[in-house]
């Protein structure tokens, strides 16, 4: 079994995947784990990781001080969470810039997204909708 074979099962498991430049196929542990995934493979992301890790951290430890305090999601939603969200993007768009792709696979298809594919990404896009027999959509981010 090829590394691409291998990486296509476990594909098929998450769902969720990275393309890398050269056409690697990285996939993600789970749904909402690309992040953690992408970040191994981009430099400067070290400010950005330390606001994930702060907001998780807050998340965590919502009221151990008081522990009969309702823990007041709503609170943690307005004030931090979207801290999370404007560094989780700011990698994103990182991963974007340098040339990966997002891959999702659903029902319907496979889904790609990114500013723009090279050969080797669209060859590789194309050989992982044929293996899954599903529609395959590119859309642009840029």
């Amino acid at each position: 079994m090829t590394d691409f074979e291998t990486s296509l099962e476990q594909f098929a498991r998450s769902a969720n995947a990275w393309l890398s430049p050269d056409g690697d196929l990285i996939p993600c542990p789970g749904l909402y784990q690309h992040i953690g995934v992408i970040t191994k493979h981009l430099e400067d992301v070290d400010y950005q990781l330390q606001i994930i890790e702060e907001v998780d951290y807050i998340c965590d430890h919502w009221g151990e001080d008081t522990p009969d305090e309702h823990p007041a999601w709503h609170n943690f939603e307005i004030y931090y969470q979207p801290k999370k969200d404007d560094a989780k993007q700011e990698i994103m768009t990182k991963a974007y810039k340098q040339g990966w792709v997002r891959v999702g696979m659903w029902r319907d298809g496979v889904e790609a997204e990114g500013f723009e594919t090279n050969r080797t990404q669209q060859k590789k896009l194309k050989e992982i909708s044929e293996f899954f027999d599903k529609e395959l959509v590119i859309r642009s981010v840029a």
